[in-house]
């Protein structure tokens, strides 16, 4: 259900997702939250970096 937003033209709400995701500390989150990783805006990216470092540290 949340995966979709991964591609909101909003930088701000992927920025939140990728945060998020990674609090889920659900590994299905993975490969959206290295997609991330690619964002055109920096601070998804970065969000994106902390949400997976999240997932890994459970």
């Amino acid at each position: 259900m949340l995966l979709p937003l991964a591609d909101d033209p909003v930088p701000h709400v992927r920025m939140v997702l990728g945060w998020y995701l990674g609090g889920l500390r659900d590994r299905a989150a993975e490969p959206t939250l290295r997609a991330l990783l690619a964002d055109p805006d920096e601070q998804v990216r970065k969000f994106a970096a902390r949400g997976l470092a999240r997932l890994n540290n459970r």
